[in-house]
């Protein structure tokens, strides 16, 4: 395994927040660069950060890395904390643009970290998530939708004689293949798979859950050019059963959970948010 070179974040906080030890201090540190150290903890945190976030592969990693590839690693965390050190000399994380991205990247991993934290207290047993579907219903269903194809040009003169031809008996499946600008559906009959209602722009929604199974639209703009649609199947909305949508229930309920605490917090700390401010100074 070769260690890659790249610039921690980690290094930066850790530089310029040095009274927030993220980890314990008890054993030695690995590294020590002026006034900062760094603990084993933190190499293996920054090991797993390396591997995707993945805490439990960083023992795994350390393991198999050998005494080159394990001083390269080390290296790179000493370069990030000088380079750190020296923007910090020079005023750098004074600097509007710097301080902002600091500033945010310690709300966000504060807000995630809480998520966490708080996610573990939360009741996500089967009689917890039962209990919420049960009183929700109306949160879990399929919505409509719809089985198409479609034919795509460049403009809409192409689109209307693509019409034309499909009514005089031509093969959409010839003219998908033969004339539609679309490299992906082109390939296979034009054929777009199961599309959900809303889940397309407005005028191409209103369209394509006008039609009944089999019908052709008439010529549809897009960005992409114009479009000729026709319905294969159709799905009306139906409500889903618990087991269709555990995973559904658990997102559900967290953000519930969520919301609860968000609104004794606001209660709290009661935030003020003036869009006349906003509107004025950005005018």
């Amino acid at each position: 395994m070769r260690a890659g070179r790249f610039l921690l974040l980690f290094a930066v906080c850790a530089i310029l927040f040095p009274e927030r030890p993220l980890f314990s201090e008890e054993r030695a540190p690995v590294i020590r660069c002026g006034d900062e150290t760094v603990s084993v903890e933190e190499v293996r945190y920054l090991l797993a950060q390396q591997a995707g976030g993945n805490e439990g592969i960083a023992s795994v990693i350390l393991d198999q890395m050998n005494e080159a590839d394990t001083k390269l690693f080390l290296d790179n965390i000493v370069e990030s904390m000088l380079l750190a050190k020296a923007a910090q000399l020079q005023g750098l994380h004074l600097e509007r643009r710097v301080a902002a991205q600091i500033r945010w990247n310690e709300i966000n991993l504060l807000a995630q970290a809480y998520v966490g934290w708080a996610s573990e207290h939360w009741d996500m047993s089967d009689g917890a998530l039962r209990a919420f579907y049960d009183s929700h219903r109306e949160l879990f269903f399929q919505d409509d939708e719809v089985h198409v194809r479609q034919l795509l040009f460049r403009t809409e003169e192409e689109a209307r004689n693509a019409c034309i031809d499909l009514m005089g008996g031509a093969s959409f499946d010839m003219l998908a293949e033969g004339k539609s600008i679309d490299p992906v559906s082109s390939r296979s009959g034009g054929d777009l798979g199961w599309i959900r209602r809303h889940s397309m722009p407005q005028n191409v929604d209103d369209v394509l859950f006008s039609l009944a199974e089999g019908a052709v639209s008439k010529p549809v703009r897009s960005e992409y050019g114009y479009h000729v649609f026709q319905i294969l199947e159709r799905r009306e909305r139906r409500p889903l059963e618990f087991v269709e949508c555990r995973d559904l229930i658990r997102e559900a309920l967290g953000r519930n959970y969520l919301s609860k605490d968000l609104e004794q917090l606001r209660e709290r700390l009661k935030p003020v948010v003036s869009t006349e401010v906003l509107r004025t100074t950005t005018k």
